[in-house]
């Protein structure tokens, strides 16, 4: 292989790794249909802090996310603080209900597709892209903080990122 074949192969390994698109950028649109039925626009929660949470309803990391942010959910609710959760495995219609009430969850779910996902976060369909991924909107719609699920540092120490993120834009 000569170095020119590798190292095109190499920027093609790096340039499909799921890495989120610049921040901040305007928030693009994001519906769906709540559990609840009722519909969910983010454009309709400007004025509100809002985290959004992308993942699936049979990964362990995604489960113990929802585990943090329900209580996060409870205490900064009230202040304007509202999470959207969007699953994205194709098992999730079956057991998003379960994943709700073993979690504790009492924000926004709907379902999401793979390509709702990659367009809201501004990265390549193709790509290998891991959850959760949690983007954060600020009051004006404009996502200030993207964090796919390889953000290794923001993951292992999500809670007090959470809380610091609700604290410098709530």
């Amino acid at each position: 292989m000569t170095r020119t074949t590798f190292l095109c192969a190499l920027a093609l390994v790096f340039s499909s790794l799921g890495l989120a698109g610049n921040v901040p950028r305007a928030a693009g649109e994001l519906t769906f249909k709540a559990m609840d039925g009722k519909q969910v626009n983010l454009a309709d929660l400007k004025g509100k802090f809002v985290a959004v949470l992308f993942f699936s309803t049979d990964c362990p990391h995604c489960q113990a996310t929802a585990d943090k942010l329900a209580p996060i959910y409870s205490e900064f609710h009230a202040k304007g603080f509202e999470i959207l959760g969007l699953a994205v495995n194709p098992s999730a219609a079956a057991n998003l209900d379960e994943f709700a009430a073993d979690h504790k969850v009492q924000f926004p779910l709907g379902l999401s597709t793979r390509q709702q996902w990659t367009a809201f976060c501004e990265m390549p369909l193709m790509g290998r892209h891991y959850v959760p991924h949690l983007v954060f909107v600020d009051k004006t719609g404009k996502i200030v903080e993207d964090h796919p699920g390889m953000d290794r540092e923001f993951w292992l120490d999500q809670e007090n990122l959470i809380r610091a993120a609700i604290n410098k834009y709530l």
